[in-house]
């Protein structure tokens, strides 16, 4: 493979970690750069990485955030994301926002603006498989 030489400005601090790290893995700090970049640009994405599903993300939130606000307990809160075509599921392990009907995944319902914990908390129960009304 063909190098190419690049200048980079880092911090003193970002400097000083990128030296510590590369001298502990015995390789110059340019090589270190390149391995992680590689390492980076190596890593799978999915859908949920695009532009596109992130502006989508952006505008459900943002439409559905009154139905999360003010929702009185789980029942009510399927019965609200029902209307705009949407319910919540536990779905390979995080509580998942899902069209409906249908059921084809949307995002984690973390993505919408706050943690499960939170909304949990305010509802006084952890999710329960409830059937959309």
């Amino acid at each position: 493979m063909e190098a190419e030489a690049i200048t980079l400005v880092l911090s003193p601090s970002l400097r000083r970690e990128l030296e510590k790290f590369s001298s502990e893995s015995a390789v110059s700090p340019g090589e270190f750069i390149a391995r992680a970049l590689e390492r980076e640009f190596a890593t799978p994405r999915g859908p949920e990485d695009s532009p596109l599903l992130l502006r989508e993300i952006r505008a459900i939130r943002i439409e559905l955030a009154d139905e999360f606000a003010f929702a009185r307990n789980w029942r009510d809160l399927q019965g609200r994301l029902a209307r705009h075509g949407f319910t919540l599921r536990h779905h390979q392990g995080n509580l998942m926002l899902l069209r409906w009907p249908g059921g084809a995944p949307v995002c984690p319902a973390t993505s919408l603006g706050g943690p499960y914990e939170r909304l949990r908390s305010r509802l006084a129960v952890p999710f329960p498989e409830l059937e959309v009304p």
